[in-house]
């Protein structure tokens, strides 16, 4: 069987989630085209009259599809057959997780952190006598980590980021979990009117022989 055709079908029948097992994409990464006669579309086309192509065209357009699918975004290349890479502004991702966080009722301290690995982090202080402080503190004895695994996931659900995480002393250390959220992103570009398609930014495999 051509193995392209092989693989097409398995996203086909096993959906984005487990697809990604065959065919890794980059995280933080998406495929977008925009539909036909959109800002975005006349922008995207602006913009590949100039060589290399001029992103900052696609700048205003792009906020705007990544304020309405609750990611902020950046152009970063023009592709063939109308397609555009877009990558995930983690800056400006951790200052929106930050400011959500902080606004939940129980939260009484973020420190956000953001290394040089690129990963979206921030250290959670719970407010004295909270439940979730309470958890925290029972954290280390039996069922802790079921317990804590159920508080970040309700955090997840409230600021509508997925996130990852774990207890440290008082406080929960959370990470943006950036293959989740790009998926979601898929989803979220798929919905907009002037989306017309998107897809991870899937990489790419050789045929040839492995090195020894």
């Amino acid at each position: 069987m051509n193995p392209v055709a092989l693989i097409v079908g398995l996203v086909q029948v096993l959906g984005p989630a487990r697809a990604t097992q065959v065919q890794p994409f980059v995280p933080g990464e998406a495929l977008l085209r925009f539909a036909a006669g959109s800002a975005g579309e006349k922008a995207l086309r602006q913009s590949a009259l100039s060589t290399p192509a001029d992103l900052t065209i696609l700048e205003g357009p792009l906020n705007g599809v990544g304020a309405r699918a609750r990611v902020p975004l950046r152009p970063v290349r023009v592709g063939g057959g109308g397609w555009l890479v877009v990558r995930i502004r983690r800056d400006e991702l951790a200052r929106q997780v930050r400011d959500r966080l902080a606004r939940c009722r129980e939260v009484a301290q973020v420190t956000h952190e953001q290394g040089d690995t690129g990963k979206v982090n921030a250290r959670i202080t719970f407010r004295d006598g909270s439940r979730s402080a309470r958890l925290l503190e029972r954290a280390g004895g039996p069922g802790g980590k079921s317990q804590v695994d159920s508080l970040v996931a309700h955090i997840a659900r409230r600021i509508g980021t997925p996130l990852k995480g774990a207890a440290s002393g008082s406080e929960l250390q959370v990470e943006v979990d950036l293959d989740d959220l790009t998926l979601q992103l898929i989803e979220r570009l798929k919905a907009l009117r002037e989306v017309e398609s998107a897809q991870p930014n899937y990489r790419v495999r050789g045929f040839g022989p492995r090195p020894t």
